[in-house]
């Protein structure tokens, strides 16, 4: 399983959490920890999609610069 996998199922725990919590029960504290997981997950989700992000940028920087050293030669 992906970290992106694992972040997306956590930020649907959550929503389902908060839903249940809503609907079954007390509420609003249910409502809070589902709310506080879904941000975890899509915390987690939003650095994963950062940090891919930044290694295809990297990736074309290095193609970019290896295109310009062959032009150079």
């Amino acid at each position: 399983m992906t970290v992106r996998t694992a972040s997306v199922i956590t930020m649907w725990i959550g929503i389902l959490y908060a839903w249940l919590g809503v609907v079954f029960g007390p509420g609003w504290r249910d409502f809070a920890v589902g709310l506080a997981i879904v941000g975890v997950g899509w915390m987690v989700y939003g650095c994963v999609e950062y940090c891919a992000t930044q290694e295809s940028v990297q990736a074309l920087v290095d193609s970019s610069r290896d295109d310009d050293e062959e032009m150079a030669a």
